[in-house]
Parts: C-alpha cells; sequence; structure tokens
C-alpha cells in the first residue's frame, strides 16, 4: 500500500477529487489547496450533500457513477480509508487512480524551487503558516527579506532592523533553503526570478496594472503565481499596504471607489483624507444615490475617465470579479483591501519604488543639463556661482549628485545675479529654458523668493508648485528647475541686521496671501496655535495688498546694506524663512574652488567646511557620513513628506 501515499502520481491531465470533508481533508486543504485544488468533495454523510467547505461543494458518491472516472485522480481524505476503497472500486474507479492522504505521510514535492518575500522580523512561524505549508511541496524553498535600506524607508530606524541578523537566525529554520535579501529593484517579482529560476511564487495581493503584467510574465515563464490573498479583508496594521498605495497616488490623478458596501463604509472610516472623486457599484438600484457623500455611478463611467489618470480602489471581498469588471472598461490601475500584509507591503513598494527611482533618474539627467547650460553661461560671462548645500554634499561625497537629491543649489552674489538677469532675457526665452525671478510667475502668484532655471522640454511629478497650482503660469508646473540663492549682504550690526530680517519674515507672510494653496498642516507642532493665527491674519491682509509692492519692500531690506562695502557676511533671502538671518562669511566664497558633478566642472567655495558649519550642517566630517535610511529619499518628488532631507 506504501504507492498509495505518492499523493499524485499519475495525476496529470485528470481532476483532483477529494473524498472525505472532515479534519484529513483540511489538512490537505491547508498543504496542497492551493496548488492542487480539488475539483468537488465527496462524503457519505448526506446532511452535507450541496454544502460547501473550503470553497468546494461536497457531493454524494454516487455521483462517480455518472462521471467519466478515467478523468479522475481520487484522494481519499478519511482516517479508516480501507472501506471508502472499496466503495470507490465498486463505482468503478481504478485502483491506480485513488490515493490515500495520511498526515504521517511525507509531504510529496511538487515544485523544483519556491519563493515568496515578506518581512518576517516580528513573525513567528506560527505566523507565517502560509508559507511554510508552500515550502513543505517544494524541494527547494527561497526566502526573500527587505534589505536595510527598504525597511528604513518603510519604518524608520526605530523598527532596529538588521536584514543580515535575521538572516542568520532565519537560516535555521528547517523548511527554509536560502534567504536572499531584496534592494529595490528586487521587489519587482521579474527581476528576481530572472536571477533565481523558480517555478513557483506566491503573491499576497492583486497590486493593480503591475501585478497583471507580473502575472502575464509568469505565465510565458511557466510559472505557478500563486495566490496567499486572505478569503477576508485583514485589520488595519501601522505600515500598511493600501495606505502606502494611496500615499503614492498622484495628486493630479482621480481616485474611484468600486463598491458601497461593508468594505466601502471601513474604508472611509479608516482612510478619511484620501480624495475620492466618486463611487462605483454594480447594483442599479443604487445609481445616483449618495454613499458617505459621494455619488454612485454604475461601472460604466469608467468609460469617460482618462485611463492612465485614474486609480480604482477595491472595496469589495470578492477582487477577482470585480478586476475582470474593471478591465471591461479600460487598463485601470487598481488597489485592493484584501491583501497577506507581510508579502503585500513590499510588493506594493516595488512598484512605489520603481515609479520613484525612474523619477530619479530622469530627474537627474534634467538637472545635469541645467547645469551645464548654467555653468557655460556663467563662464562664457565671467560671472561667479557656488554649488551650495545637498548639491555640494553630493560634489564633495559622490562627485555627482547625492543619488537622491532632485534638485540643484546654486549661490551667486547679488552683482552677478543682475547681470545675470539681463543675460537671461536674451539666452533663456526659448522652448529649452526659462528663467524666471520670484516675482515674475504669473498670475499674481507668490510661491517663495527663490529665481530659477527652468528645463521646459519635458515634465516630471514634482510638488513644487502645489501651492501657486491653478494661479501661477502653467508652464513652470512639474518642470524640473535649478535653485539660484542671491547672496546680499548682511548689516555689520547683529541688531541692524536682526530689525532687517523680522521686517523681511513680516513681509514674506504677507506675500503668502497670494498663493493659490495655504496648507496650514505643515505648520502643526513647529509653531503655537497663536503664532499660526496671526500667521493667518497676516496671509489675510497681504491678500489685500498688490504683490508687486510687497516684494518691492523684500527687496528693499534684503538689500539694504549692499551699499557697504565694509560688509564681511553675506546673507541668502532665498533660504527657508525660518533661518534667513543666517549669515555667511563672505571668505567662504570668493574665488571658489572646483568639484566635479557628474563629470562637469563647476565651482564650489573655497571653504566649503566653514560654509556647512555656518549653515548647521556640521562640517566635511559630518556630511562625508550618509543620513539615516528613512530620508533618502527625493524631497521635491510629489509624495514626498520631508522638507529637509539632510
Amino acid at each position: 500500500m506504501s504507492n498509495l501515499f505518492d499523493l499524485f502520481e499519475g495525476s496529470e491531465g485528470k481532476e483532483i477529487v477529494l473524498f472525505g470533508a472532515g479534519r484529513f481533508a483540511q489538512y490537505y486543504m491547508d498543504i496542497y489547496g492551493a496548488f492542487k485544488k480539488p475539483l468537488y468533495l465527496l462524503d457519505n454523510n448526506a446532511e452535507v450533500w450541496g454544502c460547501e467547505r473550503y470553497g468546494l461543494i461536497i457531493k454524494s458518491p454516487q455521483i462517480l457513477s455518472h462521471a467519466n472516472v478515467d478523468r479522475l485522480h481520487i484522494i481519499i481524505a478519511v482516517k479508516d480509508y480501507e472501506p471508502v476503497m472499496a466503495q470507490l472500486l465498486e463505482l468503478g474507479v481504478a485502483k491506480e487512480a485513488i490515493r490515500v492522504v495520511s498526515k504521517e505521510q511525507p509531504i510529496q514535492p511538487i515544485y523544483s524551487m519556491g519563493y515568496a518575500m515578506a518581512i518576517v522580523d516580528d513573525k513567528s512561524d506560527e505566523h507565517l503558516e502560509y508559507m511554510r505549508n508552500f515550502a513543505r511541496v517544494c524541494k527547494r524553498f527561497v526566502l526573500g527579506i527587505p534589505d536595510d535600506l527598504i525597511m528604513g524607508r518603510l519604518y524608520t530606524e526605530a523598527r532596529g532592523y538588521n536584514s543580515q541578523i535575521l538572516t542568520d537566525s532565519w537560516i535555521n529554520k528547517e523548511w527554509i533553503d536560502d534567504i536572499v535579501t531584496l534592494d529595490y529593484s528586487h521587489l519587482r517579482y521579474p527581476e528576481i526570478h530572472k536571477e533565481l529560476q523558480f517555478d513557483a511564487c506566491l503573491y499576497g495581493s492583486a497590486y493593480g496594472k503591475e501585478f497583471e503584467d507580473d502575472k502575464a510574465y509568469f505565465a510565458e515563464q511557466n510559472v505557478d503565481f500563486i495566490s496567499v490573498v486572505p478569503e477576508r479583508r485583514m485589520p488595519r496594521v501601522p505600515g500598511d499596504s493600501l495606505e502606502l498605495g494611496i500615499d503614492n497616488i498622484h495628486t493630479t490623478k482621480k481616485i474611484v471607489l468600486y463598491g458601497t458596501g461593508l468594505y466601502a463604509k471601513k474604508f472611509m472610516e479608516e482612510y478619511p483624507n484620501c480624495p475620492v472623486a466618486y463611487a462605483i457599484d454594480g447594483n442599479p438600484d443604487l445609481w445616483d444615490k449618495d454613499f458617505e457623500g459621494l455619488k454612485i455611478y454604475s461601472p460604466a463611467k469608467l468609460r469617460e475617465e482618462v485611463i492612465a489618470n485614474t486609480v480604482v480602489i477595491i472595496c469589495v471581498k470578492d477582487c477577482d470579479s470585480i478586476i475582470r469588471n474593471i478591465h471591461e472598461y479600460g487598463d485601470f490601475h487598481y488597489l485592493t483591501m484584501v491583501y497577506r500584509q507581510e508579502i503585500a507591503l513590499l510588493e506594493n513598494f516595488g512598484v512605489v519604488e520603481q515609479d520613484e527611482q525612474a523619477y530619479i533618474k530622469d530627474a537627474h539627467e534634467i538637472l545635469y543639463k541645467l547645469v551645464q547650460e548654467f555653468k557655460s553661461v556663467c563662464d562664457e560671462y565671467g560671472l561667479h556661482y557656488y554649488i551650495i548645500c545637498g548639491s555640494l554634499i553630493g560634489v564633495l561625497r559622490h562627485q555627482d549628485m547625492v543619488p537622491w537629491d532632485d534638485d540643484i543649489d546654486i549661490a551667486m552674489p547679488r552683482a552677478d545675479y543682475n547681470k545675470l538677469k539681463k543675460i537671461a532675457k536674451k539666452r533663456w526665452n526659448n522652448d529649452a529654458f526659462k528663467f524666471l525671478d520670484y516675482t515674475k510667475y504669473g498670475g499674481g502668484a507668490f510661491l517663495d523668493c527663490m529665481p530659477r532655471l527652468f528645463y521646459l522640454k519635458s515634465k516630471l511629478p514634482t510638488k513644487v508648485f502645489k501651492k501657486v497650482s491653478g494661479k501661477a503660469t502653467a508652464d513652470v508646473e512639474d518642470r524640473m528647475f535649478l535653485d539660484i540663492y542671491v547672496m546680499d549682504n548682511a548689516h555689520p550690526n547683529p541688531k541692524v541686521h536682526a530689525f532687517c530680517m523680522g521686517c523681511m519674515k513680516g513681509i514674506y507672510n504677507l506675500c503668502m496671501g497670494h498663493r493659490g494653496v495655504k496648507d496650514y498642516s505643515e505648520y502643526e507642532g513647529y509653531v503655537s496655535n497663536g503664532i499660526l493665527r496671526f500667521m493667518k491674519t497676516l496671509h489675510f491682509i497681504g491678500g489685500l495688498l498688490p504683490l508687486p509692492f510687497l516684494t518691492w519692500m523684500y527687496e528693499a531690506f534684503s538689500q539694504s546694506a549692499n551699499w557697504n562695502k565694509k560688509c564681511d557676511s553675506y546673507f541668502m533671502n532665498a533660504c527657508a524663512i525660518v533661518c534667513i538671518e543666517r549669515t555667511f562669511k563672505k571668505e567662504f566664497f570668493e574665488d571658489g574652488g572646483h568639484g566635479l558633478l557628474h563629470g562637469i566642472d563647476v565651482k564650489v567655495p573655497k571653504d566649503p567646511d566653514g560654509l556647512f558649519k555656518a549653515m548647521n550642517y556640521g562640517g566635511l566630517a559630518s556630511i562625508m557620513n550618509y543620513p539615516p535610511y528613512s530620508i533618502r529619499k527625493p524631497s521635491h518628488y510629489f509624495n514626498c513628506d520631508i522638507e529637509i532631507w539632510r
């Protein structure tokens, strides 16, 4: 009888039928159910006929007398299997097509290599039982875990994650044959498959268009892409996969909710800040009614939407049928509320990072063009300029841009800047480059006090101009740019300098009344309620005053010491308003020095160490160290939540 325990021998091309619906059947479904799902269940208990268990219908064994038993492979899942075997033989089932499942039998490997990725640092074997069961049907099982950078980005360093310690600990698990540490690119399944060549892989969520692409890829590679998505929604937890997906939807895209039932209500409770445009539902009785303040439409409304600019959030239990329905109207990106958290978070982060890394690559290519063009003009006309701030860190530490930085910072003395403005009118008034002083954004819009050189031939999803969106000239939105910090003389008398800075801060707040969007949430936790009320009052008053008058006053105070040749320090009026009072010795700059930025010979300050200390960066020794993983992300990208990345 030993051959009876080779469960799937001879099952090729046949349908699996499971005889039994009790604990042995449960054991089979736990171990093999995802990989060899039965067609239906058989049981001698007439009371359960027609019932559903494990997602399968339970039928009478007598159905076999009317079935083509030659096309069936029957697995007995009861403790006392010999009477059942005799019963099956009487019904015409060949002995060779009958097998027996037993908890004592060795597990039958189905796959040469299985793969799954997961966050496992706070999980036990019991929490990952689905993965361990999968490993038992693989001759070799490889676990992918995120590297320290990914976990730092997801949870910050406070989690205390260490991929090497984790590897050393988990490699001793009897069901794990190998562990690979994953970087950004290898979170995408096709990339890791190209290296490991596994023939089965677990997934934890339906993560949108990329999920469809991955399914198609695995189908071509004859890889079983196996769902461990739970049957119902799992509670929201810190590091929520859906929240990550929502946070990375560009603000220009429309979000549509599919479903108006219990899941949809839960979504509205748990993600109240998600800007949903409307809801759709397959039930005609609900169309044109309201749901949680949203209008309900037929799914056919998706035909009116631009596919690339629309995201559907599926708020129902049966995601597969809804996904098929969505695809009837177009290849829309979608997110779901049902997922296996340990896997799904990495799947969604892989999609997010794919977009972010593509953005950084494109941003750097454009910024190199801007630097080369700016340097060319300054060299041609003998203008002084200096690479500063994060860009200077890149030059000194990387001889390039900081890998995750996405802007260029340049300082320029006022006299040189005034010459540059005259040159710019002729040189940078074309379809490639556009120079704008901060007073010239159009529409009476005020953003900040930073002059910029823009590159016009391509767009990228930056968040910089969100505060003047719809008000400023549209040709600067989502364009990459080079920041110019104009340096004016700082008053030698500290009290006079402080007075001027106080006036400029007040005027700046008046100017903010001319922004298109005022988001006061960014000040919460940084200023008191009293100061916030005072700021709002200044913004209101400033909105009533002409912007040219306000910027004239700002510049008058900013340049009030430029006549004084004895001033030995600069300040930069385009710095963040909380730190414009900082002064920088002129000896830090002078004729400057040289450095390389992606092979471009650029001018840098003569004394970078002194400048970094004056900027509170901590000096050269400090900036040569890398910052925490959690803030190694582009600060101007549309979804970034950091303002000062260093």
